[in-house]
C-alpha cells in the first residue's frame, strides 16, 4: 500500500514539475513578444506626442494600449512589474537608436 502512495506522489511531483517548466518556457517566449509590442508602442508614442516633458503622458498611452492588446490569460504570464520593466527596456532601446541616428546625422 505504501508503494502505491509513493508511486502516486512521484507521478504528482513529475506532473507538477512538467507544468512548472512549461509555464516558465511560455513566460519567457511571451515576454519577448510583449517587449516587441511595447517597443512598437513606445516608438508610436514618441512620434505622436511631440515636445519635451511629456514622458508620463506617453507612458500612460503605451500602458493603456498594451492592456488593450494583451489577452486576459496573459496576465498569468506577464505581471504589471514585468510590463514596467519591459517598458523601461523599450524606452532605453528607442533612446539608444535615436541617439545613434542623431550622431550619424551630425557627422
Amino acid at each position: 500500500m505504501e508503494l502505491n502512495w509513493l508511486f502516486a506522489l512521484g507521478i504528482f511531483a513529475l506532473l507538477a514539475l512538467t507544468v512548472l517548466l512549461l509555464f516558465v518556457a511560455c513566460k519567457k517566449g511571451y515576454r519577448q513578444q510583449v517587449f516587441e509590442l511595447l517597443y512598437s508602442l513606445v516608438c508610436r508614442a514618441e512620434a505622436a506626442f511631440e515636445g519635451s516633458g511629456r514622458g508620463a503622458e506617453k507612458k500612460a498611452w503605451v500602458v493603456d494600449r498594451i492592456h488593450d492588446k494583451l489577452p486576459g490569460w496573459a496576465k498569468l504570464l506577464i505581471s504589471e512589474q514585468d510590463i514596467d520593466a519591459l517598458l523601461e527596456l523599450a524606452v532605453d532601446k528607442m533612446k539608444a537608436l535615436l541617439s545613434t541616428a542623431a550622431n550619424q546625422n551630425n557627422k
